[in-house]
């Protein structure tokens, strides 16, 4: 199974005030969330840790319920989570302690990298990933989804973290929107651009600046992908 929702339970539940407060500890959440997985006959990857234990999330409308998240690590390396609503490898429960399970979801994990060896300095990734920004911009993607006019203003950010390449600076290679879970994962410095727009718009016209992500492979210093807001 990798996806299991109760939606009217979970609308019902957001108006029952008697589910408001918990009685569980986050020990007893994280028993009884195993406990589900179990049912479900689901077996935790020995690469999952534990990401998430709260009771309430008003974001995924899941406020009156414990939420139990584990996503891939690998060596202690967190995996980037830019692509969160579209591929984000994760196995999360989300039950009611009165009514039980509400949701369950399966997102498979990706491989782990070949390496984790860290051979180019965050400097060094910066720089090089500088100079692919213009050609991100360049991209058919980027191109229909943003006005022309942008550039960059700063480093916003810039860590290691485990990615799947996306080759978006490559025609021949390029993956822009998963329909599979990714084949191949690698250690990455990933830079975060800011942007300011140097165009003057149309009176009431402001678009939002995007940031522009580049994916730096840690071990060889190869771009193996780019994102962007």
């Amino acid at each position: 199974m990798s996806l299991f929702a109760n939606t009217r339970l979970s609308q019902y539940i957001q108006t029952n005030e008697t589910q408001r407060i918990p009685t569980l500890s986050t020990e007893q959440a994280y028993v009884q969330a195993l406990r589900y997985l179990d049912i479900l006959g689901v077996s935790l990857d020995k690469r999952a840790v534990l990401s998430k234990l709260s009771f309430g999330d008003k974001e995924w409308e899941r406020e009156f319920m414990w939420i139990v998240h584990w996503e891939p690590s690998d060596v202690g390396y967190r995996y980037d989570d830019f692509l969160e609503n579209i591929y984000s490898p994760c196995i999360g429960v989300s039950f009611s302690e009165k009514y039980g399970l509400v949701y369950f979801g399966n997102d498979p994990f990706p491989p782990p990298p070949k390496t984790t060896e860290v051979r180019v300095q965050r400097e060094d990734a910066i720089f090089k990933a500088e100079k692919a920004v213009p050609f991100v911009m360049l991209t058919p993607y980027y191109q229909q989804c943003r006005l022309p006019g942008f550039k960059v203003s700063g480093v916003k950010s810039a860590e290691l973290r485990i990615a799947c390449p996306n080759w978006l600076l490559d025609p021949a290679r390029a993956i822009w929107i998963w329909d599979s879970p990714p084949k191949e994962t690698r250690l990455c410095w990933i830079v975060r651009f800011t942007t300011v727009d140097t165009v003057k718009r149309e009176e009431g016209m402001k678009p939002s600046s995007p940031d522009i992500l580049i994916y730096v492979d840690a071990a060889t210093g190869e771009i193996v992908g780019a994102n962007f807001t």
